[in-house]
C-alpha cells in the first residue's frame, strides 16, 4: 500500500516537503489469540484466529477452578452430641464451557460453519477426551479428561456469529499437569554404589596398593527424584519389564506406603495404578494376583521432592515410574 505524506517544519514554517509511504501488509495471523488463556479440547483451539479473519473465543469456563462437590459421609451419634466425621470424598468435576464463533464477512461463513461441526462432533463423543488450559498468567498448563454429559445449545446472533454452551464432566476432579508427564526408569540395585576407581600407583597418598576406590555418586539405579509441584496427592502409573524378583516400590522417608510385587518373568510386562492397586498386562488383561498382600496405596504427596527406591533381590528388568503433578 503506497499514499504520499506531507511534512511541515513547525521551526520553518515555509518549509514542507511530500513524501511516499510504501506501508507492507502484516501477514494474516493464525494461531492462539493473544493474551488469552490457550484451550484445547481433544485437539481443537478454542481461543484461535484463522487467516480468514474467523475467531473462536470461550467467554467462560465454570467449574475449572475451585472445589467440586464433596460428600462427607458424616454420621449422627447416637448416644453423645455432634456427629462422628466420615470419609470425605470429592465428587466429579463439573465444567460449564461457553463461547463463540464470529466471523467477518460472507467469505468467513464456511470456516464458521467447519469450527460448529467440529465443536459438535466433541460434544457427540461418548469416550473421554483430553482437555487442556493453558493460563499465560500461571505459566503452566493443566489438564482433565472430559466428555460432555448434556446437549450442546446454541444461537446465532447474525449471520457471522454463533453462540454455544455446552456442559462437560471430569470424573476425576483432579487437574493434571499437561504434556506427557514425567518418567523416571528404576533398575534392581547391584553390588555396590557409586563409581570405582582403581589406585596405579601404590605411593600417591601413602596407599599400598592398587585397591579400588569407591566414590559415592548422588545417583544409583534403584532410587531416582520424583516431584509433585501440585496440591494433591498424585498417582503413579508403574511398568514391570521382567525378569524382576519379588519387589517393593517405597518413597523414601515418607511413610510405610508401598506398592509389593510378585516377580515378573523374563520379557513379561505388568502396568500398576498405584492408587487403586490394580495391575493390568498388555491388551487390558486384568493380572490382579501379581499385587501382594500389604500392598498399600502409594501416591507422591501435595508438593513432594525427594525419592523414590525400587527393592528387589534379583532380575535384569526394570519398573518405569510415570506421574503428573496434580491440583485441585
Amino acid at each position: 500500500m503506497t499514499f504520499d505524506v506531507t511534512v511541515t517544519d513547525l521551526a520553518a514554517t515555509t518549509a514542507t516537503e511530500t513524501l511516499t509511504v510504501d506501508v507492507q501488509e502484516p501477514p494474516p495471523y493464525t494461531g492462539p489469540t493473544p493474551g488469552l488463556p490457550r484451550i484445547v479440547w481433544d485437539g481443537m483451539d478454542l481461543n484461535f484466529e484463522s487467516p480468514d479473519g474467523t475467531s473462536l473465543v470461550v467467554t467462560n469456563l465454570a467449574g475449572w477452578y475451585g472445589l467440586p462437590s464433596v460428600t462427607s459421609n458424616d454420621v449422627d451419634r447416637a448416644l453423645v452430641d455432634g456427629q462422628a466425621a466420615g470419609p470425605k470424598v470429592l465428587g466429579a468435576r463439573d465444567l460449564t464451557l461457553e463461547g463463540y464463533v464470529i466471523g467477518q464477512t460472507r467469505t468467513t461463513r464456511p470456516t464458521i460453519v467447519k469450527a460448529i461441526d467440529d465443536l459438535v462432533a466433541l460434544a457427540n463423543r461418548r469416550d473421554m477426551s483430553t482437555f487442556t488450559v493453558s493460563d499465560p498468567w500461571l505459566g503452566i498448563g493443566r489438564q482433565a479428561e472430559i466428555r460432555a454429559v448434556g446437549a450442546l445449545e446454541h444461537t446465532w446472533n447474525g449471520p457471522w456469529a454463533w453462540h454455544y454452551t455446552v456442559p462437560l464432566r471430569a470424573y476425576d476432579p483432579r487437574l493434571y499437569e499437561s504434556g506427557d508427564g514425567n518418567t523416571v526408569t528404576l533398575t534392581p540395585r547391584q553390588s555396590g554404589t557409586g563409581r570405582v576407581y582403581v589406585n596405579p600407583d601404590p605411593t600417591v597418598n601413602n596407599i599400598r596398593g592398587p585397591y579400588p576406590w569407591e566414590y559415592a555418586s548422588k545417583d544409583t539405579g534403584h532410587s531416582a527424584q520424583v516431584v509433585n509441584d501440585g496440591n494433591l496427592p498424585a498417582p503413579l502409573l508403574l511398568t514391570y519389564r521382567g525378569s524382576l524378583g519379588d519387589s517393593r516400590v517405597q518413597l523414601v522417608g515418607a511413610g510405610s506406603d508401598a506398592v509389593l510385587l510378585s516377580a515378573v518373568g523374563d520379557g513379561v510386562t505388568i502396568y500398576v495404578n498405584s492408587e487403586t492397586l490394580t495391575a493390568w498386562a498388555d491388551g487390558g488383561y486384568g493380572r490382579p494376583a501379581y499385587i501382594k498382600a500389604g500392598s498399600r496405596p502409594l501416591t507422591l504427596p501435595p508438593g513432594f521432592n525427594g525419592r523414590i527406591s525400587l527393592y528387589a533381590p534379583s532380575g535384569t528388568g526394570s519398573v518405569t515410574v510415570t506421574w503428573r503433578s496434580a491440583w485441585l
